[in-house]
Formats: structure tokens, C-alpha cells, sequence
């Protein structure tokens, strides 16, 4: 559909505004070439509908980085307690203090023969 304006309905103005954004703005509608102040009217559907689609889209990336986030912290925070626990309870079933109060190494305290040879004698 094209519109052939003529000189009573169309001024120069709104010409330069219909060429450069594709609108048709009439004289009352001057103040909503701000992009700002009247969105919904200066666009086309397929303008609003693609941003309003990356707008979800972000929305549904940030809450499943945020839910990856919580799920992956939690996570490493048990592996990490859990592995220095069992530091902690190897290295006492490893070091005791002898009668004349010297810190020692267990030799037995490994269940393996083959574990022996990771300690240096």
C-alpha cells in the first residue's frame, strides 16, 4: 500500500520523519518520533516481537546461569569440606607424637604393602 502525499496532508517534516524511521506521523503525532515517549507506535510488530523474544530470552538465560551458579557452588563447597576432612583424618592416622614428645611417621598405617612405597622411609 502506498501513500502519494499531496501538499495538504503532508509537510516536509513529516516527510524526513516518514523517510528515516518508515512511520507516517501526522502533525499531532510530532512529539512521538522520540523513541522513548511512544515506543509501541513508532514500530513495526516485527521489531516489538523480536525484542520482546530476546528480552524473554535473556530473562531465561540469567535465571538458569543463576540456578547453575547455586546448584555448581554447592556442590564444590561439599566436595571441598568433604576433602578436607579426609586430609585431616589421614595425616592423624599418619603423624603421632613419640615418649619423647618428637613428631613420628606411622609406618603401618597404610592397609597395602604396595602404599608403603608412596611414604619415603
Amino acid at each position: 500500500m502506498f501513500f502519494i502525499p499531496t501538499r495538504d496532508s503532508f509537510s516536509l517534516d513529516m516527510f524526513a520523519n516518514y523517510r528515516s524511521t518508515g512511520t507516517l506521523l501526522y502533525s499531532d503525532d510530532m512529539d512521538a518520533r522520540d523513541p522513548y515517549v511512544n515506543f509501541s507506535r513508532t514500530t513495526t510488530l516485527r521489531v516489538r516481537l523480536t525484542v520482546y523474544y530476546v528480552a524473554v530470552l535473556v530473562v531465561l538465560l540469567l535465571v538458569y546461569a543463576c540456578v547453575v551458579f547455586a546448584l555448581q557452588y554447592e556442590s564444590l563447597t561439599g566436595h571441598m569440606l568433604h576433602d578436607e576432612v579426609q586430609d585431616v583424618i589421614t595425616v592423624k592416622g599418619l603423624l603421632y607424637f613419640d615418649a619423647r614428645g618428637q613428631l613420628q611417621l606411622e609406618q603401618n598405617y597404610y592397609s597395602r604393602p604396595q602404599s608403603h612405597l608412596l611414604v619415603p622411609g
